[in-house]
């Protein structure tokens, strides 16, 4: 993946703890479902143009 520098993790929405998922300034994805080991919660996220956005999450 090259350069570090330019990646940025995913936080959760709920505990704001860094997932294992990183994107970089190129990065699209729809409807990724992202899920959190520190608070067990999977929430459905997008990345398009630079804009990450939250759409469903839910506890397993």
């Amino acid at each position: 993946m090259g350069e570090n520098s330019n990646l940025n993790f995913i936080k959760c929405p709920k505990c704001n703890a860094k997932t294992k998922l990183a994107y970089s300034f190129n990065t699209t994805f729809a409807n990724l479902p992202i899920y959190c080991q520190n608070c067990k919660q999977t929430t459905i996220m997008s990345l398009l143009n630079g804009i990450l956005s939250t759409k469903t999450s839910w506890t397993n």
